[in-house]
């Protein structure tokens, strides 16, 4: 990433008046067809213009294009034009809280629903046996300048011979940025840290203790869906949640972790997933309350149980970590988070004050920012990504379960529907969704007719979309049963999951972390 590419993301909306625009002009009333015919996709007349230089634009796969499939997919664009005047593009977790799982349908409902909204991050289920449901975030989640989800780590290197673990980690994802209107994409990481002061005679702050946070909002001792630090990534194993699919843990028998009123639960006992095989939530720990001004109360005799006031934070900690909050947390201190997010796509910066240092170039935080990630870029600088490989399920012509992605074979395709987000050359945001007729067919007997009626996309499909539609970046979202598009309250993509109920299975609408959806101007969803 080079310099000239941050500086056109901050000109993109003067340069985009002047642009390539890739819809034609059509009255208000109306959608306009896109000028760009992408290959094997119909127009469809099911489009609208939402407002001014906002439109939802639906494809349909061309029938004789069909290879191993009976019906065909339905690709949905929504394009947000940059001067489309009185517009706001931030991310939703509903209004329950950031630990609530709720549908895009639910996160996005209010008495004047949003333009457009799609699913954004990955988020799983923090497992708890006290009729509470909460999701945690799996990678960097922001929200009014507020980080609700850190982001993972990964492998760097082999396993140590000796100790059989990994001795360092590879930091970053892939997000967008959400702030003045156009999606500002790079590789980021989050930094977050608590300070522990005393107040001195003067009014000014005495530093006592800092220490590192693990994540925020879930429960210390065990993360799903990615490793947030080392500790984690040595800690990685296998678990059946109430599933036939063992799914990702990452155990840490020594975490901090912040509740912040985004919240909107309980914070959770210990060991409430009550299984045998995922000692790192046993640990009796500590809870130690912050009020809004930042003072520190008296640690609570057990963790768990507590609401988290709005601009107040409860923090929990375990294994040593526990006891280091008890020496250094004690009532009456106070108590700051500091976070940090780090552009490391971006050049580094040197200050008037110090000219000849370099320091990492940092996201500003405030009111204004929002952020959604993942790991897979689809295009950047306009260029593709060749490296796209990743697909779960993968079926042969005749409907038969073959290997994965990076072994298919001509005619092979994809069952994984696809969400992705974008900014075009001229500046404007996308909306991209490729899913199969879900709706169409009557709640399959099991999961195997149900696997026959799931339909979606290669990524490097999602990518071929992106280009046709003159991407100069984009990336991928979780996908999936997580796919969803709304666009005036009217769900476009099909149902995209399957529950059980009565013993047989149906369709339903997934419940997911966050959302990111285009609203009219003023206030902001609540």
């Amino acid at each position: 990433m080079t310099l000239n590419r941050n500086m056109r993301r901050l000109t993109g909306t003067a340069a985009a008046l002047g642009g390539l625009f890739l819809l034609a002009p059509a009255p208000a009333s109306s959608a306009a067809e896109p000028a760009v015919l992408l290959e094997r996709w119909t127009y469809d007349a099911d489009s609208a213009r939402l407002a001014d230089g906002v439109a939802y634009f639906k494809y349909v796969e061309d029938p004789s294009k069909l290879v191993g499939r009976t019906t065909p997919r339905v690709l949905n664009i929504v394009r947000v034009a940059p001067d489309a005047g009185a517009t706001r593009l931030e991310t939703s977790f509903g209004q329950k809280g950031s630990g609530v799982p709720e549908t895009v349908r639910e996160q996005l409902d209010t008495s004047t629903p949003p333009l457009a909204g799609i699913n954004a991050g990955f988020g799983s289920y923090d497992v708890r046996n006290d009729d509470v449901r909460s999701m945690m975030f799996n990678g960097i989640s922001v929200r009014d300048g507020v980080i609700n989800g850190v982001s993972c780590v990964f492998p760097k290197g082999q396993k140590d011979p000796a100790s059989g673990k990994y001795t360092q980690v590879k930091e970053g994802m892939r997000a967008a940025v959400l702030q003045y209107g156009v999606p500002y994409m790079s590789l980021l990481k989050t930094e977050l840290n608590m300070e522990i002061f005393e107040k001195n005679a003067d009014g000014t702050d005495r530093t006592v203790a800092s220490h590192r946070l693990d994540d925020v909002n879930r429960t210390p001792g065990r993360a799903t869906g990615c490793a947030r630090d080392l500790d984690d990534l040595n800690g990685e194993g296998k678990v059946t949640y109430g599933t036939n699919v063992p799914l990702p843990l990452f155990q840490d028998p020594d975490e901090l972790v912040v509740f912040n009123g985004d919240y909107g639960i309980m914070t959770p006992s210990r060991n409430l997933d009550a299984n045998a095989e995922v000692p790192g939530d046993n640990d009796t720990g500590v809870e130690i309350p912050v009020d809004g001004s930042g003072v520190i109360g008296a640690a609570r005799t057990a963790r768990g149980g507590h609401p988290v006031d709005r601009g107040a934070y409860a923090i929990q900690a375990i294994g040593t970590d526990a006891t280091w909050l008890t020496t250094n947390a004690t009532a009456g201190r106070h108590l700051r988070v500091v976070q940090k997010v780090v552009d490391l796509g971006a050049p580094p910066v040197k200050s008037a004050a110090s000219p000849n240092v370099e320091q990492p170039r940092l996201v500003a935080l405030d009111e204004s920012t929002d952020i959604v990630s993942n790991v897979h870029w689809l295009v950047e600088d306009g260029k593709s990504n060749p490296n796209l490989t990743t697909c779960k399920r993968v079926y042969s012509v005749n409907n038969i379960a073959v290997k994965p992605e990076d072994e298919r074979q001509p005619g092979d395709f994809c069952r994984d529907s696809r969400t992705a987000i974008g900014v075009d050359r001229a500046g404007a945001t996308l909306f991209v969704t490729i899913t199969g007729p879900r709706d169409a067919a009557a709640p399959p007997a099991d999961d195997k007719e149900a696997e026959k009626l799931v339909d979606g996309a290669f990524m490097w499909e999602m990518r071929d979309v992106l280009l046709a539609l003159h991407a100069q970046d984009a990336m991928n979202l979780d996908g999936g049963g997580s796919t969803t598009l709304i666009t005036n309250g009217y769900r476009r993509t099909g149902l995209t999951d399957t529950t059980t109920a009565g013993g047989k299975k149906e369709w339903t609408e997934r419940e997911v972390g966050d959302s990111v959806y285009v609203g009219k101007g003023g206030t902001p969803l609540p």
